[in-house]
C-alpha cells in the first residue's frame, strides 16, 4: 500500500480546511497520494511515522491555536520528540489585525523545527485576503514534490 502526503489543518471558521483541500487537489493533480487531514482525526505520536508534511492552520483569536490544533500544537512544543527524518512546510492563516499575527502557524514552523524537522519551504503567512499568498505556498509545494519525485515515488498514484 502506498503512502500518502498528509495535510494537516487547524481550523475555526474553515478557511484553513478550505486551502487544505486546495492543496490536496493541486497534489493529487500533480501525480501524487495526498490527504486533507482534520488535526482532531490525527493522532500527534503518528507524526514520527511521516516523512513528509504539509500544515495548513488559521490562528484564533489573538494568537490561539484553533480548537482542532490545541492537540498537535502542545505534543509538538512539550514531547521530547525526534523528527529528524521529517520534511514540513507551514502556511498559517490570519489577521494582521491583531498583534499575533498568524501565530498558530508561527508556532507550528518553530516546533518542527525544535523537533528536529527540516523545512523545505519558508513559512507562508497569510492575511485575510489569503488568495495571493496561499497561490504562492502552493505553487511552492508543487514545485517541490515535482523536484522530489524519486524520493516520492512510493505516494505517487503512478506507484
Amino acid at each position: 500500500m502506498s503512502k500518502r502526503i498528509p495535510i494537516l489543518f487547524g481550523t475555526e471558521s474553515g478557511n484553513a480546511e478550505f486551502c487544505a483541500e486546495n492543496l490536496a487537489e493541486a497534489i493529487t493533480e500533480a501525480g501524487f497520494r495526498c490527504a486533507a487531514i482534520d488535526m482532531d482525526d490525527f493522532e500527534p505520536e503518528d507524526i514520527v511515522k511521516e516523512t513528509l508534511v504539509f500544515i495548513v492552520t488559521s490562528t484564533h483569536g489573538n494568537g490561539d491555536p484553533p480548537c482542532n490544533a490545541e492537540s498537535m500544537l502542545e505534543y509538538l512544543q512539550e514531547t521530547d520528540i525526534d523528527l529528524s527524518t521529517l520534511k514540513f512546510a507551514v502556511c498559517g492563516l490570519g489577521d494582521t489585525a491583531f498583534a499575533y499575527f498568524a501565530q498558530c502557524g508561527k508556532d507550528f514552523d518553530a516546533a518542527l523545527e525544535k523537533c528536529g524537522g527540516r523545512r523545505v519551504i519558508e513559512r507562508v503567512d497569510c492575511d485575510d485576503d489569503y488568495d495571493d499568498s496561499f497561490e504562492a505556498f502552493k505553487t511552492r509545494v508543487i514545485l517541490y514534490i515535482n523536484t522530489q519525485k524519486e524520493e516520492l515515488s512510493g505516494m505517487s498514484t503512478a506507484a
